[in-house]
């Protein structure tokens, strides 16, 4: 019928509307990527361009200029691959095309240094005692020195800063535990970047402050208390003697039956999992 036949066109005509607005337009595709970073020289190079817009599948290809000796664009998925062998700075013209006719074209220029790029040799940072002096250097090698250090996501602990020289020093005021990225930035603006774990706690105290005297051929036993710190603790004899017959154990006991009258003077030290190994002078008199 009339009727049927014009309602009939008009959905057709209205199902090809709509499958062209859903089509992107063929002069919309872009190449987004406007730098790229530098290279190295033996160093492996991968980074992509990017791009908006265009219908798929892209093809990419360089239409002026040279790419650096060792640096292939693979021309599926627009990226800069390979390993430069020679050090420069090449600038180039890079076209991107899309299934349906369009094109885009970005110039680029990429620098290739003769040197490796940074590397951060500091492969942790020392934990830090509240209420006391704390400084570490930082190391960094290759890169072209001098080396600009800076804190990227994360923070110190509190108390505690980084300097650009690569100092981190101040005074832990609180205890606690971080996570902080540390970035060092050599002469040429290459980065290196690592991520670190930091703590700050109480100082190890040992307990008591004096030793109770013994009495020779008489069973003698003490036990060391520690605070503070990060447990488990272990104690050692750093220094002096020990009245024989008596001995310290790594949990802290002092025992035993002293066979001699006399004064010994030793000292005893604290190892905690935080670091710190502190010591302490006693006096054992034995009547």
């Amino acid at each position: 019928m009339p009727g049927q036949k014009t309602m009939k066109l008009a959905t057709t005509s209205l199902v090809a509307v709509l499958s062209l607005s859903a089509c992107p337009a063929p002069g919309n595709l872009t190449i987004t990527t406007s730098t790229v970073p530098p290279g190295n020289v033996d160093a492996a190079y991968d980074v992509p361009l990017e791009t908006e817009g265009g219908t798929a599948p892209l093809h990419f290809e360089v239409t002026e200029g040279d790419l650096p000796a060792g640096i292939d664009l693979d021309a599926d998925t627009g990226e800069l691959r390979g390993t430069p062998t020679e050090a420069g700075v090449l600038p180039f013209t890079v076209r991107a095309g899309d299934a349906g006719g369009a094109r885009a074209e970005q110039s680029l220029l990429l620098r290739v240094f003769a040197n490796p790029p940074p590397r951060i040799t500091t492969t942790a940072l020392r934990s830090a005692v509240v209420g006391r002096p704390y400084s570490l250097g930082l190391q960094a090698v290759d890169g072209k020195p001098p080396f600009t250090w800076s804190k990227g996501a994360g923070a110190l602990v509190a108390g505690l800063s980084l300097e650009p020289s690569g100092l981190v020093d101040g005074s832990a005021t609180a205890t606690g535990t971080s996570q902080v990225e540390l970035v060092a930035t050599d002469a040429n603006a290459q980065q290196a970047r690592a991520t670190f774990a930091i703590a700050a706690y109480l100082e190890v105290a040992v307990a008591p402050a004096t030793l109770p005297d013994a009495t020779a051929s008489s069973p003698y036993s003490v036990t060391f208390q520690a605070s503070g710190g990060l447990p488990p603790y272990r104690y050692t004899l750093a220094g002096g003697s020990l009245p024989d017959g008596v001995s310290l154990d790594a949990a802290g006991h002092l025992a035993g039956t002293p066979a001699l009258a006399g004064t010994w003077m030793f000292s005893v030290q604290v190892h905690d999992e935080s670091g710190q190994a502190p010591g302490k002078l006693y006096a054992l008199v034995v009547n």
